[in-house]
């Protein structure tokens, strides 16, 4: 499985409509609604080292401390809260490999504008390519050209031909993708069509980008 779920009733909403259970889950990053569900799974984790560190410091908060979630975290996980921390089993660097028998997943760690700890992963002979939130600008709205660039090479790098993001309602092909990044390409020169949505997003994190300098 990639990525778990943002509580264990999310997670397990997901499971039952499978037909077989996962018995591991590797995360692409540390992120509150990527992990939180984990522990329903009840298999190996594996995670990248950078990942490995965010969740030992996010086992150790006080969730129920209001301070320290957001408003999606209370809508998902009303007080008293649960918050179960799962440790990882197999930890890895810039890269991982698995061979699950006519199935190869090849896990990256790539530079992300959303998170420190970001990883894509290839599944082939699928041609897929599942890239968490590592396309995503940061949190507070902020995408810079000089991390994003260099990501969106690595990405149309792949010869995938089908690629899931983390937030986004539907599978992309290749054509879709290459046209969304150009459309980020153009809205970092300052040239986004005001009338498409996308454009305007990447107009806006950019901007917020050069702000941060």
């Amino acid at each position: 499985m990639l990525d778990a779920g943002s509580s264990r009733a999310h997670t397990r909403s997901f499971l039952d409509e499978l037909p077989t259970q996962p018995d591991a889950v590797l995360f692409t990053h540390s992120h509150w609604d990527h992990v939180f569900g984990a522990v329903e799974i009840g298999g190996r984790v594996l995670a990248c080292s950078a990942t490995v560190e965010k969740l030992r410091a996010m086992a150790l908060r006080d969730w129920n401390d209001e301070q320290n979630v957001n408003e999606h975290i209370r809508q998902e996980l009303p007080a008293p809260r649960t918050v179960e921390i799962v440790p990882v089993d197999v930890t890895f660097e810039e890269q991982l490999d698995l061979d699950l028998g006519g199935v190869t997943v090849h896990a990256r760690r790539v530079e992300s504008d959303h998170c420190e700890d970001a990883v894509i992963v290839y599944v082939g002979p699928d041609r897929l390519l599942f890239l968490g939130d590592a396309l995503c600008p940061a949190p507070s709205g902020p995408m810079t050209e000089a991390v994003a660039f260099p990501l969106f090479d690595t990405v149309l790098a792949y010869d995938a031909e089908h690629f899931v993001e983390g937030h986004h309602p539907a599978v992309t092909n290749r054509a879709e993708m290459r046209e969304l990044l150009d459309k980020a390409r153009a809205a970092a020169r300052g040239e986004g069509d005001p009338t498409d949505a996308d454009s305007q997003a990447f107009l806006t994190a950019f901007a917020a980008g050069r702000d941060l300098h």
